[in-house]
């Protein structure tokens, strides 16, 4: 089991006792109040009690909403764990074909972009600085790019590719080498 499951569980375990607690505390309540009841004073008791009745109520109240939110922040780190080892696990993946990997929507492109930056760190190479891109055609920038990419292993990471058009652009200026390069596409759409 990964240490972030673990987590995951004793968070889990963690609420699932407070929970618990919170509902014997307001079960406590609300029986100590159903004994009073049957006594004939039942009127005087309300007004005696009422605002502490309240009090419990709302303390309960608050902290359920306070466990709810929890338990929200719970499963978004969960799932943010578990889509950056399915993410990670397409990227390191032995698998030589050069792969497009599609992130749509916005969950966890934070997530994605951390990831990547953390990799680019570590494995940035150093670009011919004598390359002078101002002064290059586009046929001439796509076959020095095609030049610099085809003998290495390379991660592309394009954010918020809103247009099929403008990836089947890119896509043709990106060789399909055999040697385990990656693309990692982030948009909107689903096509």
């Amino acid at each position: 089991m990964f240490e972030t499951d673990k987590q995951w569980v004793a968070s889990v375990r963690d609420i699932a006792y407070e929970v618990e607690d919170v509902v014997d505390e307001f079960m406590y309540h609300f029986n100590k109040q159903q004994q009073w009841r049957t006594k004939p004073s039942r009127f005087f008791f309300k007004l005696i009690h009422f605002p502490k009745d309240m009090l419990v109520k709302h303390r309960v109240a608050v902290k359920l909403k306070d466990i709810n939110k929890r338990i929200k922040s719970i499963v978004d780190r969960n799932q943010r764990f578990r889509t950056q080892r399915q993410l990670l696990g397409w990227l390191m993946d032995q698998e030589l074909q050069r792969t497009v990997i599609s992130v749509v929507g916005m969950g966890g492109l934070e997530l994605f972009k951390s990831i990547i930056k953390g990799l680019y760190n570590k494995a940035k190479e150093k670009i011919d600085s004598e390359i002078n891109l101002d002064s290059m055609s586009y046929l001439e920038f796509l076959e020095e790019l095609v030049n610099f990419l085809q003998p290495r292993i390379y991660l592309i990471v394009i954010d918020d590719i809103w247009s099929t058009n403008l990836w089947q652009d890119i896509n043709m200026a990106l060789p399909t080498n055999m040697n385990g390069s990656r693309i990692l596409l982030t948009t909107w759409k689903k096509d």
